[in-house]
């Protein structure tokens, strides 16, 4: 069951002020209107840390932005997303031991012909604080946790839902073979807890192979010319989310959507520049759902267009 806490509004509105001036000071972009981009960014293919996790854009960088968006239509129902996010490194003791915080906004909107009532636009403004642990030359811990406030424009605030996870990674082969294992809870009705295993190999440097649950993803790098490198990448994995919603007879209640992926992407990277990402796709098994009236209703499979820039 996901657990709330219930927030005074004035509180809320207090801090989602004082939050969104920190994503636009991180991010560079202006406070009156921040820039945004999609759903989920493409995790960078490339090894870009001393702690072994990419975490795209300028790896030599402390702190870092994100624009993503991406669009799904099909079958009577078409998402849409933006998502803007802020990135800092705290070099607590590198590199035994870092934390990463993420700032995010961004912003989901439905265009559906549905048999209930459902939100046009939706919200999600959160901050990821990761903890990094290096136990040894092959071994780390990671632990996570990103709480968040969700819903629409008369209900955003009142709630706080949080995700967690926890995660163990061992250099099997130093710099070849990495072993994952560990969980996630993931702050979604629909999907509560996601298991995060599997293992990545890299063969050579032109290949990643991540077997890794929740987004397995093989990728290819076709050009590389000193720290300018391109790469091509097969990937799946599981998009929409959870939100507290108003809905039109005055009840407060949890409105998820689900929908499964499959993309090929393309991805370029630069020190100077950053990286940039496209991929097309489909999404299916998609679904809408309420949970305290148990209302729900499927849909068809979508295309699925998303890019996005980090840096």
């Amino acid at each position: 069951m996901i657990k709330t806490f219930q927030l005074h509004p004035g509180y809320v509105r207090g801090v989602l002020l004082f939050y969104l001036g920190i994503v636009a000071g991180c991010s560079g972009l202006p406070r009156s209107a921040p820039e945004v981009t999609t759903t989920e960014e493409a995790p960078s293919v490339k090894m870009k840390s001393q702690m072994g996790m990419g975490m795209g854009g300028n790896p030599g960088s402390p702190f870092g932005i994100g624009v993503s968006g991406g669009y799904s239509t099909g079958s009577d129902l078409s998402v849409g997303q933006i998502r803007v996010n802020g990135r800092g490194i705290v070099p607590i003791n590198p590199p035994k031991r870092m934390m990463m915080l993420q700032p995010s906004f961004s912003t989901t909107t439905f265009d559906v012909d549905a048999l209930f009532d459902t939100p046009s636009e939706v919200y999600n403004i959160g901050v990821n604080m990761m903890w990094m642990e290096r136990i040894n030359e092959r071994t780390m811990l990671s632990f996570g946790a990103n709480p968040s406030i969700t819903g629409d424009a008369d209900s955003l605030g009142d709630n706080v839902r949080v995700f967690a996870m926890g995660m163990l990674n061992w250099q099997w082969i130093p710099n070849k073979l990495k072993l994952t294992a560990g969980a996630a809870y993931t702050g979604r009705d629909d999907i509560p807890v996601l298991p995060m295993a599997g293992l990545q190999w890299n063969p050579n440097e032109d290949w990643n192979i991540s077997v890794i649950l929740p987004k397995p993803k093989i990728a290819y790098r076709i050009h590389n010319i000193g720290e300018s490198s391109t790469w091509i990448y097969f990937s799946g994995g599981l998009g929409g989310g959870t939100w507290d919603v108003l809905r039109i007879n005055g009840t407060t209640d949890e409105f998820s959507y689900t929908e499964f992926q499959a993309v090929m992407g393309i991805e370029h990277s630069t020190e100077l520049a950053g990286r940039l990402f496209a991929e097309l796709g489909t999404g299916f098994s998609r679904k809408l759902e309420y949970r305290e009236t148990a209302e729900e209703q499927s849909f068809g499979n979508s295309l699925l267009l998303r890019g996005g820039w980090n840096y």
